[in-house]
């Protein structure tokens, strides 16, 4: 009786953990399952998703602050612009306004002129827009999400 049971607890073991693999269940990062929300949300041809690193502001300025390194994963599309610039800042806005709907809050310590930055609880966003140096008719919007530690 007691070798059945072994047996039963393993194959229970062994079913829930490709169960969570293949469903995309607990195994999942909320940080890449935001992203793909995102991908599908706003339609623009994002790139697939990978791993990225970035700098997260947590209080202060100047030499008061204190900021996280966050490893998470990011999206990015390139976007044809010519000198107009109101597809690329729609398509920023409309990410914005998903997260906002999802209960994320703006971080003033992660705004500049190419980024802004959305928390909720240990989770953060980064929406950049930034231009090709070399041309006026490129831009990227990059999103890239992690969590904090």
């Amino acid at each position: 009786m007691k070798k059945q049971a072994c047996i039963i607890f393993t194959v229970f073991v062994i079913f829930a953990f490709f169960s969570c693999k293949t469903t995309g269940g607990s195994l999942t990062r909320p940080d890449k399952a935001l992203l793909t929300q995102i991908t599908a949300e706003v339609k623009l041809g994002f790139s697939g998703i990978s791993k990225t690193e970035f700098t997260w502001q947590k209080a202060g300025t100047g030499v008061h602050s204190s900021a996280a390194a966050v490893k998470g994963f990011e999206i990015s599309a390139r976007i044809k612009i010519n000198g107009d610039y109101s597809l690329l800042n729609g398509k920023a806005q409309e990410v914005s306004a998903y997260l906002t709907s999802k209960g994320f809050i703006a971080s003033e310590l992660n705004i500049s002129e190419i980024a802004g930055g959305y928390k909720k609880d240990n989770l953060v966003c980064l929406i950049i827009t930034q231009t090709d140096p070399g041309s006026d008719n490129y831009a990227t919007l990059t999103v890239k999400c992690g969590q904090l530690e």
